[in-house]
């Protein structure tokens, strides 16, 4: 049975394809972990395991979000488990930190030129909750409650463990889908 195939018996109801279609393309997986593994053991402590889990997750949510009509479904599953490996290794891309990163400066710099104060003088306490980050959070708990509606029970489970109660994505495997 082709990708598409098994995406379209997935969407239908049919939750145990699922192994089927991450075995069919157990070598894709694993080149997608493979292109993260680097920066996973260099900067983020990220084990191997943890990242090709994170690439499963993500073919696991493009079987349930192909549309035959928008592309080949391991186009859309690469975007998806792109998607997953950064989440996972805690990097996080938009337009507007592309464009800030222009305007980096020295910590060191001075603000004015008659107090001698240095940028770094001006940061906030590390202790200090980051109400944005507060926010964020909520607002992503939100969106993953009202994506995890739509799955199957075992399914939930494992992504309610993961992204809700904290385990690596190794235990989040072990659970029983």
């Amino acid at each position: 049975m082709s990708n598409e195939e098994l995406a379209l018996v997935i969407q239908r109801g049919e939750p145990w394809q699922l192994e089927a279609l991450l075995e069919q393309n157990r070598g894709f997986l694993h080149k997608w972990g493979l292109r993260y593994a680097g920066l996973a053991s260099r900067n983020r402590g990220l084990d191997f395991d943890d990242l090709l889990q994170a690439c499963r997750l993500g073919m696991l949510l493009a079987a349930q979000a192909h549309d035959p009509t928008r592309g080949p479904f391991l186009t859309i599953a690469a975007l998806y488990m792109a998607n997953e490996a950064r989440r996972a290794l805690g990097i996080r891309t938009t337009r507007k930190a592309i464009e800030s990163m222009s305007t980096i400066t020295s910590l060191n710099a001075p603000v004015d030129d008659e107090s001698g104060a240095e940028l770094q003088d001006l940061l906030l306490d590390e202790l200090a909750t980051d109400p944005q980050a507060s926010a964020e959070a909520a607002d992503m708990r939100r969106l993953v409650r009202e994506a995890l509606s739509g799955l199957s029970d075992g399914q939930r489970t494992v992504v309610e463990a993961k992204w809700l109660r904290g385990p690596s994505y190794a235990e989040a495997a072990r659970l029983e889908v």
